[in-house]
């Protein structure tokens, strides 16, 4: 989708119909013809943007055996994943009112919280399931802070891997 590829280097307020069907060498009047309304399109768009996401986390860790090390690089990968895909961040707060955009997000953040209950179930961590949804809300709340700032925020990352590592201590 050209759309996708744009989604890198434009804002969601860049990214119109008359650009993607630009770029797409289509006129103009054919996105209407494919998405006849907005919200569909950016649900759409949405889905295959946190779909590549969870393709690079998947493609980082595979071939590693479980353990901490491979899930602190499953959240390191996503969230360079999302800094990577400014979008994502714009088209979820637009879209968390919109029943089927809700769905997309929930979605993809229990496929995210369910990878991470195997990583620690495979651990004998305690309580796998509960620590799966706060680790999974702490990732959110770092990716959602590193695009208000722009930047990569350290201490955050830092804080959270510090739980991993006192697990094993």
């Amino acid at each position: 989708m050209t759309a996708r590829t744009l989604a890198r280097h434009h804002s969601l307020t860049e990214l119109t119909p008359d650009l993607i069907c630009k770029e797409a060498g289509q006129p103009p009047d054919r996105f209407r013809v494919v998405w006849p309304d907005q919200i569909g399109f950016e649900r759409e768009l949405l889905a295959e943007l946190l779909d590549e996401v969870r393709d690079t986390v998947a493609k980082n860790i595979s071939g590693m055996p479980p353990g901490i090390s491979r899930l602190k690089l499953a959240i390191e990968a996503y969230l360079e994943a999302n800094r990577a895909r400014p979008t994502v961040r714009a088209l979820a707060l637009k879209l968390q009112t919109d029943p089927a955009g809700s769905a997309v997000l929930r979605s993809r953040i229990a496929g995210f919280t369910l990878m991470m209950d195997i990583e620690l179930q495979a651990l004998n961590w305690p309580h796998p399931a509960a620590v799966a949804r706060l680790f999974t809300a702490a990732t959110l709340e770092i990716a959602y802070a590193e695009h208000e700032a722009g930047c990569v925020m350290p201490d955050l990352r830092t804080t959270l891997f510090h739980h991993f590592d006192a697990r094993r201590g």
